[in-house]
């Protein structure tokens, strides 16, 4: 027996070919590439060498409500009082923003949203470390999108920008290498 929770994206039977989050994924991916011009002979863009996590992170932006917005976007300087700059800080047991109401797993976000974040996150580690990182966040948090909080700095896809998730003993974060002189800008744990 199992000690996860059931999850109806986890569990579906092999035979299904698509499920959500492989939709999201994919139609991201297709988004992105027709959007910037990929399909076009002869064009070359930033978005052909990049991620598909980076790319996420610009679909989950554009797909933002004003109010949610306001919520988990900063300007890229964003200063916080007790944090400094706030994209930098990393803490041990820590939310970038409130975790009782805007936590990745929460009613704050869509239910393609939250599988956009999910496929963000788990696009910046190697797949032969999912089962690991899924147990570490069971042990530390209960599981994912139990206690994990997003911020997006500036605005994805500009000049500078970037993603980052937080919890306990978390601190992970996307920029599609628009932090100059970083030798180690992924994930923390």
């Amino acid at each position: 027996m199992s000690d996860h929770p059931p999850c109806p994206d986890c569990d579906l039977p092999e035979t299904q070919s698509l499920n959500r989050r492989q939709f999201v994924q994919t139609t991201a991916l297709a988004a992105a590439a027709t959007s910037s011009g990929l399909l076009l002979p002869g064009r070359t863009a930033r978005a052909a060498d990049a991620p598909q996590s980076e790319q996420l992170v610009r679909q989950l932006y554009d797909s933002l409500t004003d109010a949610q917005r306001s919520k988990i976007c900063f300007a890229w300087d964003h200063v916080d009082d007790e944090r400094g700059l706030l994209r930098t800080h990393v803490s041990n047991n820590w939310n970038i923003t409130d975790v009782d109401s805007l936590n990745v797993g929460g009613d704050f976000f869509t239910a393609d949203q939250r599988d956009m974040i999910e496929a963000i996150f788990f696009g910046l580690y190697s797949p032969d470390f999912h089962d690991k990182l899924r147990k570490q966040l069971k042990d530390d948090a209960g599981g994912y999108g139990k206690r994990q909080t997003i911020a997006i700095f500036g605005e994805p896809g500009g000049d500078k920008w970037e993603f980052v998730m937080t919890g306990r003993h978390l601190t992970i974060r996307c920029d599609g290498d628009t932090a100059e002189h970083v030798a180690f800008g992924g994930p923390v744990l």
